[in-house]
């Protein structure tokens, strides 16, 4: 165990915090331990006990270069009225007052603000003597700033309190609009920008953070200048885009000074327009001086133009305006014109054109320059009918302007020099040493947001120096891409990578364990205490048991609390524990407690299965037992399954009942369990019906046209027997009644194989597919000259398989295989097991009335040449075709199914899956199914 202690270095933080209320030599009368901070040299003019820039003066520590009373030495106090600087008595000076012992600004000083002591708020500042918020977008209320924006007591207004606790935008209300907000301590807040609440409520980022996307990371930005949501610094004071707040942007044509959008250098704000008072004649001279009719803005001045005189707020001609002919009292007699002050009937040269009861010259009047009302630009005159500005300007608004050299009117008119540019040969540019960066003039060498060039921005603590250089504040050191504070960064303490201990402290550069963790566990490189600490616990490295503590009594020994005992888990009660009940490691069954060290279920479920506790008498998984579960449309109910409505029979209808069928309906189950109707029908009233009229139901069969089919031909079970192909048309069995089977001409189709008196079609026959004796395997059977997959079976990688049974390939080939805890294939879908009416054979779910594979038992596999018949087991079999339905058609070109057997039974024709097939049966056995 290694303990660092304080030393000389904590006794110098109590003598600094605690200067002048005691005796300092008092509190360093120890010896510096050695593994202690350095403590600070002492000069002749200071104690040992003082840190600089302290001085001991009669037992006080004192600051003797500002303090009036000991100013410069000991005992040397300033005359009423003058204060110490820099260890010198003198008066105030400027715009500054005495107040107490300090030269304030009374303008500036937020401590004597208007007047000495007026102190303003933590959130205010002193601005021309009055205390106002720092933070432009705020609003003091009772005292205090808050922002109307989103303060629910102050919701848009001072004193407006939602009754909601919301306040989004000025507005009450009761939940969040916008998307990706949520509601934070009464307002609307976006947690992937927010840096007070980063992924959630109340999730601040340090000090040096912003909130990106949800995360905190190190500001990029110099202090007090980031504008998110991403990596967007902007200087508050001069961005036009950021004017005192992220994301409040000038209006067009103001420029951000001091963080404040104001109009450019000689342009004044009149109700939110920026205007010129030098010659707008709008606001000539300040914002409530409007100009007369006719007259224009000079200087500030309102001046008529030559010849002219103000008449009754309007510059008018006495010489040649009929209304104020000779004076602005008097009125020619209408239809009369005024004629060098005298009224006559007509106008006469050097004024012969009469423009209402005027006479005036049109190819000279400003007024009515060419024709009567036209009014050219002030300081424009009128030349041959032209309105012309002086050489050098041009009209813009009805004022002739110099656009190579006007700040509202550069080179176009309308166009506004903002972001601190004038107006020079028709373009707004930056002055001298300063670069246009993104329309705002700036000076790379000094600025920290655009330093060197426009798109470079110092990192935090950094500040730009001159020739343009991001370089760390003074005091920090560069470590890697940071500026840091060696002397008291506890990740770089003393220098770069040198890391303190976690919990430890950097006090002058070296590493110390605080007071309350003095020792150090070197090989955890934590400081802690081993008294206390349950993962350090007497030793580094000695971890308590789960739930143990560390002392008190005694002091580094992990003990559990009374009650308890140390069990391989941890600590435990082994009287309530269901993990250690009675006994360490005994654990109790699911939703059992612990009562009196012994395991207990409760009275809602008193059974125990699969280390669970259940009700036999609800569980419908454990119904009445264990593992007894209630399938389809049933219900545990006192212990027994019980279909859950009326209409419904219990499945089977004898022994414990899983599965309610409603037999009235139940194509699986129509009228009695187990009995299913075919193919192409449904069940109505517990009798399977076809759903295409047409057809007929037949038992085994499914349903089939009477009119047409081989094995029901005109009634069910009908099968056509003539000798030769027969086939059924119109209800009635037709035979080829003249040919004998192994006599048809090979151009058929069909040919004799080795002699056997056998008309074999190779193009469907499994033992002899495409040539005599070409037998397909087990699985196959033929069909255009080869050997394909039996229906109902799909090739999967060279093997025939039953996507309705194969967990590896259900229902697809090379679909994700059946496993964990549903690890079979039941009708193509993954199940835990094998339902009726499928049977498990080798992991497959299979129909054992059904499969060749499986006929009547697992692994009673049927000959490649037969079918698997219900209840009636393996069968020959062959194709049917050219037959379209069975039985075939005795008018077809080749009767099928007429020597499949001895009694030569057209009737074996059956449907098998898309196919038609000749089954070797005998009368009323069914056909095979899929």
């Amino acid at each position: 165990m290694t303990r660092l202690a304080l030393g000389v270095g904590f006794g110098l933080w109590l003598l600094v915090s605690g200067c002048g209320g005691g005796s300092p030599a008092a509190q360093t009368d120890a010896a510096p331990q050695a593994d202690g901070p350095p403590q600070a040299d002492a000069s002749p003019q200071q104690d040992a006990g003082c840190p600089a820039p302290f001085t001991d003066c009669s037992g006080a520590c004192v600051d003797v270069q500002a303090d009036p009373a000991n100013c410069g030495t000991c005992g040397h106090a300033c005359p009423a009225g003058e204060v110490c600087s820099a260890g010198v008595c003198q008066g105030c000076t400027g715009t500054t007052v005495l107040c107490g012992s300090t030269c304030a600004d009374l303008a500036a000083d937020p401590a004597n603000c208007g007047g000495c002591g007026h102190a303003c708020g933590v959130d205010e500042v002193c601005a021309s003597g009055a205390c106002v918020c720092a933070n432009p977008m705020q609003t003091a209320c009772s005292g205090a700033c808050t922002d109307l924006q989103h303060d629910p007591q102050n919701c848009g207004a001072c004193g407006n309190a939602c009754a909601s606790g919301l306040c989004d935008r000025g507005a009450c209300a009761t939940s969040c609009t916008t998307a990706n907000e949520i509601a934070c301590s009464g307002t609307c807040i976006d947690p992937r920008t927010d840096p007070a609440n980063c992924g959630g409520c109340g999730q601040a980022c340090g000090p040096n953070d912003i909130c990106v996307g949800s995360v905190c990371v190190l500001n990029p930005c110099p202090a007090g200048t980031y504008c998110g949501p991403g990596p967007v610094c902007a200087d508050l004071m001069t961005d036009p885009l950021n004017c005192g707040a992220c994301d409040n942007a000038c209006p067009t044509g103001r420029d951000c000074v001091s963080g404040q959008c104001v109009c450019p250098a000689g342009a004044i704000d009149c109700r939110g327009a920026c205007r010129n008072p030098a010659a707008d004649p709008g606001a000539c001279g300040g914002c409530a001086t409007v100009c007369s009719t006719g007259a224009s803005c000079a200087a500030g001045v309102c001046q008529c133009p030559t010849g002219q005189v103000l008449c009754g707020g309007s510059c008018v001609d006495l010489m040649g305006d009929a209304q104020h002919c000779g004076s602005c009292s008097f009125a020619c007699s209408p239809g009369s014109a005024c004629v060098g002050g005298q009224c006559q009937a007509g106008c006469q040269a050097p004024k012969p054109d009469l423009c209402g009861s005027v006479c005036t010259d049109r190819q000279t009047d400003p007024q009515n320059c060419g024709a009567c009302g036209t009014l050219c630009a002030a300081g424009a005159s009128c030349q041959a009918g032209q309105c012309r500005c002086p050489t050098g300007t041009i009209p813009c608004t009805g004022v002739c302007v110099d656009n190579q050299t006007d700040n509202g009117n550069c080179g176009t008119c309308g166009t506004t020099c903002s972001g601190g540019k004038s107006c020079a040969a028709g373009q707004c540019r930056c002055a001298t040493g300063l670069t246009d960066c993104s329309g705002l003039c700036v000076d790379l060498t000094t600025d920290a947001l655009h330093c060197g060039q426009c798109t470079t921005q110092c990192g935090a603590q950094q500040e730009c120096v001159s020739p343009g250089a991001c370089a760390c504040l003074p005091g920090l050191i560069t470590c890697g891409q940071q500026c840091v504070d060696s002397s008291s960064d506890p990740a770089h303490c003393g220098g770069c990578g040198t890391a303190c201990a976690a919990g430890g402290q950097c006090i002058s550069g070296q590493c110390y364990c605080p007071i309350g963790a003095p020792d150090l566990c070197a090989a955890q490189n934590v400081c802690t205490n081993l008294l206390t600490d349950p993962a350090n616990c007497g030793t580094c490295g000695h971890t308590c048991n789960l739930g143990a503590i560390c002392g008190p009594n005694p002091p580094g020994v992990c003990q559990c609390p009374a009650g308890q005992v140390t069990c391989p888990s941890g600590c435990s009660d082994l009287s309530s524990d269901p993990n250690n009940c009675g006994m360490c490691s005994r654990r109790c069954p699911t939703g059992a407690s612990c009562v009196s060290g012994q395991c207990a279920c409760p009275v809602s479920a008193p059974n125990v299965c699969n280390n669970t506790c259940v009700d036999f008498q609800t569980d419908q998984n454990n119904c009445g037992a264990c593992g007894f579960a209630c399938g389809q449309n049933a219900t545990c109910q006192a212990g027994l399954c019980v279909c859950t409505s009326g209409g419904l029979v219990a499945c089977p209808p004898a022994g414990p009942t899983r599965y309610c069928a409603a037999v009235a309906t139940d194509p699986a189950n129509c009228g009695s369990c187990g009995r299913q109707c075919g193919p192409g029908s449904t069940c109505v009233s517990g009798q399977c019906a076809c759903t295409n009229p047409s057809l007929t139901y037949c038992p085994g069969a499914g349903c089939v046209d009477l009119q047409t089919n081989d094995n029901h031909c005109g009634t069910c079970a009908n099968q056509c027997t003539a000798p030769g192909f027969s086939s059924c048309t119109a209800g009635q069995c037709l035979c080829d009644t003249g040919t004998a089977a192994w006599d048809i001409p090979a151009a058929w189709g069909l040919f004799e194989c080795n002699g056997d008196g056998q008309c074999h079609d190779l193009t469907a026959d499994p033992q002899n597919c495409g040539s005599c004796g070409h037998q397909c395997n087990r699985d196959q059977y033929c069909v255009a000259n080869a050997c394909v997959c039996r229906p109902g079976l799909t090739l999967c990688n060279g093997v025939c398989t039953d996507l309705l049974a194969d967990p590896n390939n259900c229902n697809g080939c090379a679909s994700t295989p059946c496993g964990g805890g549903t690890p079979r294939c039941n009708g193509g879908t993954c199940a835990a097991a094998c339902t009726f009416p499928r049977t498990n054979c080798n992991g497959q779910c299979v129909d054992l009335a059904n499969d060749p594979r499986h006929c009547g038992g697992c692994g009673t596999q049927c000959a490649r040449d037969e079918v698997c018949i219900p209840f009636y087991g393996c069968r020959a079999y062959y194709s049917a075709g050219p037959c379209l339905t069975c039985p075939c058609d005795q008018n077809e070109t080749v009767w099928r199914c007429d020597a499949i057997d001895s009694f030569r039974n057209p009737d074996n024709c059956c449907s098998y899956g898309s196919e038609l097939i000749c089954v070797d049966r005998n009368l009323g056995d069914p056909c095979p199914t899929i």
